[in-house]
C-alpha cells in the first residue's frame, strides 16, 4: 500500500511542485534533501504523519506537499535516527493508528533480508 507523506522540498522546481501538487507523478533527479513533517505529542516525542488518501488530510492542510511512499519506504523513513521519531501515525486526525519505531526497524530489516 501507498501512503501519502507531507514533507518539505527545497530543492525542486515550481514546475515539479506544481506536478505534484496536481497529483501527476514527478521525477525527482538529483533530490538533495527531504524532510517529512512531523506531529510533535503532548509527551514532547514526534511522529511522523501519514494519509491513506488525500480526503484523510484535514481540509486546512490540502495545499501542502504530499508524496506517495510505499508502506515500506515509509518505515525506513521513520526508522533512521537522524530525525529522531517515536514512529507513525496512520490518519492521525481519524483512525489514529500509531506504529513505534522499533517495530518499523524490524519491518525494514525483514524486508531487505526478505524474510
Amino acid at each position: 500500500a501507498e501512503l501519502l507523506v507531507c514533507t518539505a522540498l527545497t530543492d525542486i522546481s515550481r514546475e515539479q511542485a506544481d506536478g505534484i501538487e496536481r497529483g501527476e507523478t514527478v521525477r525527482l533527479e538529483g533530490l538533495r534533501s527531504f524532510q517529512p513533517m512531523v506531529l510533535q505529542r503532548a509527551d514532547g516525542s514526534c511522529v511522523m504523519p501519514l494519509y491513506t488518501s488525500r480526503e484523510q488530510i484535514p481540509a486546512d492542510q490540502r495545499g501542502k506537499l504530499y508524496m506517495r511512499f510505499p508502506f515500506v519506504q515509509c518505515a525506513e523513513l521513520a526508522a533512521k535516527a537522524e530525525y529522531g521519531l517515536a514512529g507513525i501515525v496512520v490518519n492521525p486526525h481519524t483512525d489514529g493508528l500509531t506504529l513505534p519505531t522499533e517495530l518499523l526497524r524490524r519491518i525494514s530489516q525483514a524486508w531487505s533480508t526478505g524474510a
